[in-house]
């Protein structure tokens, strides 16, 4: 069942050219697989096929598609169905958003595996990277691919999830730094997957890690994606803590950065730091995927509530502060959800 040996012959198609899937890409095609990145925007396609990188802050990213470009190893398309078509990996890389409801928004995932089932042939490993609920592979996405292609999954094609686990801005140096987990719908699937990306990757040396740094293939699909929601919900819930730390360190008088690094001082704590808010797309939003699939959790449900209460706590310590806001105008610095990035995204500002 290996499928991609490094040849350049096999294409790999990635659907979703944003700040995690076009980097990826020229990863691909920077060791030698000819790439084709699908993506609904002309004016990225555009862009990307003229070796020019269509969002800023991205290490590395100016010269490496430049190369992958002009030395014919990558081109971007808006036609889904044709790329994948031409390739015998399709990995898929578009956003899952909550909606009004905190309730999963699969209206562009599931756009994508039409398009992808459509065109799907036999010996293709299709690899979800996006973050998703568990259960989500098996039996709403591998299902669809099998009807819509006439194929048997697992069987005719693979299907694996494996979570994108680097952040925006630093992409390349995250893929060398964190093990690619991948887990398939079957045996068969793992297999393919984790032939594949240890095509595609290189690891930095990790002797902090007993399993040793590389692709982790793990025991089923469901626990690939169970990993990713464990390991952001984690921080989500941390930082709560801290949150409340700090209010009732406020109370106190209590100096709350003294008491987190005196507290971390003791080598099984690992307090996060307080905040007004937990910003970006990925932890703020992660816990309610989580939620999704394990309804009675209490400690994410909580957390959320206490991290998106912050911010009202923060604007009334001002009020009690200075006064009464209204007609003040008040100046925020610092607006991004993090350092070094622009957008901002659930920062709370």
């Amino acid at each position: 069942v290996s499928i991609g040996n490094g040849s350049s012959q096999h294409g790999v198609c990635v659907v979703g050219l944003g700040k995690i899937g076009l980097p990826l890409a020229v990863q691909i095609a920077g060791k030698g697989r000819r790439v084709i990145g699908a993506d609904v925007n002309q004016a990225v396609v555009d862009l990307v096929n003229a070796g020019t990188p269509p969002f800023p802050g991205e290490d590395d990213l100016d010269d490496r598609l430049s190369a992958v470009v002009t030395d014919g190893m990558m081109q971007a398309r808006t036609e889904t169905q044709a790329a994948v078509f031409e390739s015998d990996v399709v990995i898929v890389v578009v956003p899952l958003i909550i909606d009004d409801d905190r309730q999963s928004d699969f209206s562009a995932l599931d756009a994508v595996t039409e398009a992808v089932g459509r065109g799907l042939e036999p010996g293709t490993l299709v690899s979800y990277e996006t973050t998703l609920p568990v259960g989500t592979t098996r039996n709403r996405l591998a299902p669809r691919l099998a009807e819509l292609s006439g194929l048997v999954a697992g069987e005719d094609f693979f299907v694996c999830h494996s979570p994108e686990r680097v952040s925006s801005g630093r992409v390349f140096a995250d893929l060398r730094k964190y093990p690619k987990l991948v887990g398939g719908i079957n045996a068969a699937s793992t297999e393919s997957a984790a032939d594949f990306y240890e095509s595609i990757l290189d690891f930095d040396d990790r002797p902090d890690l007993e399993r040793g740094n590389g692709v982790w293939p793990l025991a089923s699909v469901e626990a690939a994606e169970l990993t990713k929601l464990a390991e952001t919900t984690y921080r989500d819930i941390n930082i709560a803590f801290a949150n409340e730390l700090a209010v009732h360190a406020d109370s106190l008088g209590a100096d709350i950065s003294e008491v987190i690094a005196a507290a971390n001082s003791q080598p099984f704590s690992h307090i996060h730091q307080p905040g007004i808010a937990v910003g970006g797309h990925c932890i703020p939003v992660y816990p309610h995927l989580y939620l999704q699939g394990d309804p009675t959790a209490l400690m994410p449900s909580v957390s959320r509530q206490i991290n998106d209460g912050m911010p009202k706590y923060a604007v009334d310590k001002l009020a009690g502060a200075i006064g009464p806001l209204q007609d003040k105008v008040v100046a925020v610095l610092g607006l991004a959800f993090r350092g070094g990035v622009k957008e901002a995204a659930f920062s709370g500002v």
